[in-house]
């Protein structure tokens, strides 16, 4: 099957400054873990209220490992969001509306490409078409609001 779309000329995505931000949980969504087969991951989506430039943009694709040794930021969030998690956990939906503070910082993408001296498939930072280093946005802390 062929698919006819110009993916050279696809603009680059905007990042948001890094600093704090009011958001609104917007949508939460539980999915399998690309990186660990066998896990689960949260995926969290964002609204920003506050500052008041950036209100009404999205923060997405936060992504929150439910792997053992990634739950306290799982506690850091729901604790964030004003939600109490028992014994038995929490539930996605308590969450999705909460108003909390998330810190965004800017990190480098990175890509899976072929290492020409061994042939293994290693990460590597990514570049624009004019050789600029790409980042991105990265929720690096929650707190409450």
């Amino acid at each position: 099957m062929e698919i006819n779309v110009d993916l050279e000329n696809v603009p680059e995505f905007e990042n948001l400054p890094e600093g704090e931000y009011v958001v609104q949980v917007k949508s939460i969504e539980v999915k399998d873990s690309k990186r660990t087969p066998g896990n689960k991951n949260l995926e969290v989506n964002y609204t920003i209220l506050e500052p008041g430039d950036y209100a009404g943009k999205e923060v997405r694709f936060d992504v929150l490992s439910l792997a053992q040794k990634a739950l306290f930021r799982v506690r850091d969030f729901v604790q964030a969001c004003g939600v109490h998690a028992g014994p038995n956990g929490f539930k996605t939906e308590e969450l999705v509306g909460a108003v909390l503070r998330i810190q965004l910082r800017l990190e480098a993408q990175q890509e899976y490409k072929t290492d020409i001296n061994t042939g293994q498939t290693v990460l590597a930072p990514r570049f624009s078409k004019d050789n600029k280093p790409m980042l991105r946005s990265r929720v690096s802390g929650y707190a409450p609001r």
